[in-house]
């Protein structure tokens, strides 16, 4: 007699933008961002990146253990970034559950968006 052992493999959803990533908030799925998010803050308490695409941006939560190895700055691009959706005093952010690998382009500027006070809401998060 052989033993017979299960498992259990995770593919995670692919999204090319932070629009479809912010969609998917606390569905319990993981997330994989394929087009590029840029860099646009870096907070070294919970190891916080903020990131932003030509559709919204997001807050990457990486609490201990940190789980994005790879070093980013300001400027750069991420891709292949993996996690899972949620919230926290609402403020819609991502928790990676593995690194994403070095930056795939350096040296991007984000132009801000200027709002006025009575067209910033939850949509501006981030």
């Amino acid at each position: 007699d052989s033993a017979v052992r299960t498992v259990t493999y995770t593919f995670p959803t692919e999204v090319a933008s932070i629009a479809e990533l912010r969609a998917g908030i606390q569905d319990g799925r993981l997330y994989k961002l394929t087009g590029e998010a840029i860099v646009t803050l870096k907070v070294a308490n919970r190891n916080q990146i903020y990131i932003q695409d030509a559709t919204g941006a997001i807050l990457i939560d990486d609490a201990n253990p940190k789980k994005l190895t790879s070093e980013y700055n300001v400027g750069d691009g991420i891709v292949g970034l993996i996690g899972s959706v949620g919230h926290f005093r609402q403020m819609i952010q991502i928790a990676p559950v593995t690194d994403a690998g070095g930056a795939n382009s350096t040296g991007n500027v984000v132009e801000p968006t200027i709002v006025t006070i009575s067209e910033l809401g939850m949509g501006h998060g981030a």
